[in-house]
Order: structure tokens, then C-alpha cells, then sequence
């Protein structure tokens, strides 16, 4: 007698993309043969589709409503399929762009309202648009709740010393970790551009320090920002934590093998302007919602 099949873990395929808003361009003209950018919309659904096409939640930094059609509240439907939703942090005064989630209602359903925090120094002074957003989800059909956050850390003042600066992104990540606090009973899931590299104390620290026991999902992925010179880098990341259980609270957890991938040109080494949208590539993994 054949053995009874066992359902597979639940899981959830999340995804973060840095959009490179469009004040970039316009502060660094494109150079000749480069992408035009009144085609850079066309671009970005092209090369956003195999995201959209993986995930059910998509964490987006440097956005703003309308500025890229398929990303707006009726684009994402048209191109993406008519169970995507946006929801977007304000765009504070002054700022250029802000974050964001895209999901799939047809998975996901929103438990309550989206919440929003943004950074502030040291001093107390608010940075700008840089910011977390976050959105508790129910996952149909399996049994499971995701919290799932976009963030955009700011970069530290350029002047200051590299101690004052690792100060500076320590108390960052502190804000970071506090606006997602309180969820330990469901998976939390924090995806952006972190704006800083695996090697940074601050980093491993805050997070190996949290309550909570977190995850990088993404450690496998050796970059994710190509500069205009070509040069690459780490600065996006997928963290998640391990939900609940009886017994003592593990200090870590391990990813899964295999668990996450770049996806788009830049995962070919493609620079911006030479045929890609966005500095940053897109980031994928897969989140499994019980331990």
C-alpha cells in the first residue's frame, strides 16, 4: 500500500526591488545609446514580470505613485494580473520617493491597516522619504500569517567618522526592528535596500541581538546593486524570523538551500542604462510559514 501523501510546508514567495527613482535619472543624464527614458516604463514592466510572476509580495523602495504605469494602482492589475494591489507610504514634503508592497489579494488578504515609520538620526530629525512600511497578512488557503515589510534605510552622513557611522546605522536598524516588533506569533519578513554590506557589524549585530530569532534568506546572493561604473555590491537583503513554539527560543534559524535568486538583467552583471531600469536587481525567496 502506497504511502499517504503529506501536504509540503506552507510557504510564500516574497520579492524586493529598488526601483531607482527618477530622480536619479535626471541627476545622471543617460549616456548616449543608453535607455531612453521615456521607455523606461515599457522597461520595467518587461523586466518586472518574471517578479510578479514568482511572488505574492513584493517589497518596493524609491516608489511613487504613477511614476512607473505598471506600479500604479491600476497598472499593477493590467500588467501583472487583476488580484495585485498596491499600497504605498505618504511621500513626506520634500521627499522623491517612498516604500511600498504589491501583493497578490488572490494569496493574500490584508489583516487590518498598513503602518508606517520613517527614520530619524540620532537627533531625532527626520531624514526624508526613507522608510519602513509594513502590511499583517493572512495566507489563504494555508495555514499561516505573514508580516510583511519594504524598507528603505538611509545612508549615514558622509563626513562622519566610520565609528559614528556604524552608531548611526545601529540606531537605524534599532527603529527598523521596533515598527515590526510585537509579531512573534507569524512569520515576519522584512525586504529593501539596506544600503549597507554584509560585512557590517552593525548589521549581523542588531539583528543576532533582536528577541526574535532572524534569518538571511539571501545570504547565498553575493550582490544586488550594480553601480553605472560596474562595480557591485550587497545592499539588498530578505530577512525573516522563526515564529513561536513551545520549547526553549532558538538564537537563529537556517534558510532554506537554495531559497532565493536574482532575477532580471542585473543578474547577468547588466549596469543601469545598458538595458536594465534600475541600479539595484530583484531579489526572490522563499519564506516557509511554520517552522
Amino acid at each position: 500500500m502506497a504511502p499517504a501523501e503529506v501536504d509540503a510546508a506552507p510557504t510564500v514567495v516574497v520579492a524586493t526591488q529598488n526601483l531607482l527613482h527618477q530622480g536619479y535619472h535626471e541627476r545622471y543624464p543617460p549616456k548616449p545609446g543608453a535607455v531612453d527614458l521615456v521607455a523606461r516604463g515599457a522597461l520595467a514592466e518587461e523586466q518586472l514580470a518574471p517578479v510578479f510572476a514568482t511572488a505574492s509580495v513584493v517589497c518596493l523602495q524609491e516608489y511613487r505613485q504613477g511614476e512607473l504605469p505598471c506600479l500604479s494602482n491600476a497598472g499593477v492589475r493590467r500588467a501583472f494580473g487583476d488580484a495585485w494591489r498596491v499600497v504605498a507610504a505618504p511621500v513626506v514634503d520634500g521627499g522623491a520617493a517612498t516604500s511600498a508592497l504589491a501583493y497578490d489579494s488572490a494569496a493574500l488578504e490584508p489583516l487590518g491597516d498598513a503602518w508606517c515609520h520613517h527614520f530619524t538620526d540620532t537627533a531625532g530629525a527626520q531624514y526624508g522619504e526613507e522608510c519602513v512600511l509594513a502590511q499583517r497578512f493572512a495566507v489563504k488557503g494555508r495555514d499561516g500569517t505573514l508580516l510583511a515589510a519594504s524598507v528603505h534605510l538611509p545612508l549615514p552622513a558622509p563626513k562622519r567618522s566610520q565609528r559614528v557611522k556604524e552608531f548611526e546605522r545601529a540606531h537605524l536598524l534599532g527603529q527598523l526592528l521596533s515598527a515590526v516588533a510585537g509579531s512573534a506569533t507569524c512569520r515576519v519578513v522584512v525586504g529593501g535596500d539596506f544600503n549597507m554590506i554584509p560585512e557590517r557589524a552593525s548589521l549581523r549585530a542588531a539583528f543576532a541581538a533582536h528577541e526574535a530569532a532572524w534569518a538571511d534568506l539571501t545570504c547565498e546572493l553575493p550582490w544586488s546593486y550594480m553601480s553605472l561604473a560596474g562595480f557591485p555590491a550587497k545592499l539588498d537583503y530578505i530577512w525573516a524570523t522563526r515564529p513561536e513554539v513551545p520549547g526553549p527560543a532558538p538564537s537563529s534559524w537556517a534558510a532554506p538551500a537554495d531559497s532565493s535568486q536574482l532575477i532580471g538583467p542585473q543578474a547577468a552583471g547588466r549596469v543601469p542604462y545598458d538595458g536594465y531600469f534600475s541600479d539595484h536587481a530583484a531579489l526572490v525567496a522563499t519564506v516557509p510559514l511554520l517552522p
